[in-house]
């Protein structure tokens, strides 16, 4: 005999189901549990059956409002954020100190003495180390002094800069 509510196995003698607490009637012998799965069944068959169980209940989600980049926008961003790391004379060499380097927000027409003057002071801020009484200067990747864009004679000027390296 079988539960009417939860389909399971009663005792004859109980009054009372064990599973779910329902109580026991004349016409609980009803209820039939559900056929187990062939064998016989194809895993393709069992596949699209499923496939078609997983569509049936899809739900697109609602379209969101156009998304805009901030780098494909046309206003040119106010201020950049520029690593500036230190490095150490030693050797005849200039040696990259490790960890040295703090992100330095600059605006983008910025020129060398206020790119310096940020770079510096963030660096003071943040390395009790840092001698900020010293003269400090401005390199490029190859250890030469940042005066003009490379290549040209034109004084630096951070835009510039980006626009000739995007260039190559």
């Amino acid at each position: 005999m079988f539960c009417s509510q939860c389909c399971s196995n009663l005792n004859l003698n109980a009054n009372f189901c064990s599973n779910c607490g329902t109580q026991v009637g004349a016409s609980d012998s009803s209820c039939q549990r559900k056929p187990a799965p062939s064998l016989s069944t194809s895993f393709t068959a069992f596949k699209k059956s499923n496939e078609a169980e997983r569509q049936s209940k899809f739900q697109p989600k609602a379209k969101r409002g156009k998304f805009t980049c901030s780098w494909k926008s046309k206003a040119p961003p106010k201020d950049v954020a520029i690593n500036i790391g230190l490095k150490r004379f030693k050797n005849d060499v200039f040696k990259t100190i490790h960890g040295s380097s703090l992100p330095v927000r600059v605006p983008i027409n910025a020129g060398v003495a206020e790119i310096k003057q940020r770079a510096t002071l963030k660096h003071a801020n943040y390395n009790k180390t840092f001698e900020s009484s010293l003269e400090y200067v401005l390199l490029y990747p190859d250890n030469s002094i940042v005066e003009h864009i490379p290549g040209t004679t034109e004084s630096f000027n951070l835009e510039q800069y980006k626009n000739e390296l995007s260039k190559k």
